[in-house]
């Protein structure tokens, strides 16, 4: 549905989660929903392209995609790869210019939990 959209549905989503309030780790500390990140950037890479980061949440996002054993922020390359190129895909798609030119935006944030090591 989103893709029928004239702006095929660049940051038309909130992802808000319920039920750990009472926890004091940061969501990406979860180990339920580094799961759930993990298997919807599976089913869709461009996931991030649909999110509206108004509350803050691409940062968990990719934090819970990150490997957990290291202090910094690590994203395997291919995972970081495939969303990429699928959010550039997904960016050709679309006619408006201000969405293209956020490709390397997106770019950018996604790099930037890559561990070039």
């Amino acid at each position: 549905a989103l893709n029928q959209r004239s702006d095929k549905g660049y940051q038309s989503l909130m992802l808000s989660v319920d039920g750990f309030k009472s926890n004091s780790r940061e969501l990406y500390e979860i180990e339920e929903f580094r799961r759930y990140v993990n298997l919807l950037i599976n089913q869709v890479p461009q996931m991030l392209f649909y999110i509206h980061d108004k509350n803050k949440m691409t940062n968990q996002i990719l934090k819970s995609l990150s490997n957990n054993s290291s202090q910094q922020a690590s994203i395997d390359p291919k995972k970081a790869r495939l969303m990429i190129d699928a959010i550039q895909e997904q960016i050709e798609k679309t006619e408006d210019k201000e969405i293209k030119e956020d490709l390397s935006d997106f770019v950018c944030k996604i790099q930037s939990f890559v561990n070039p090591y």
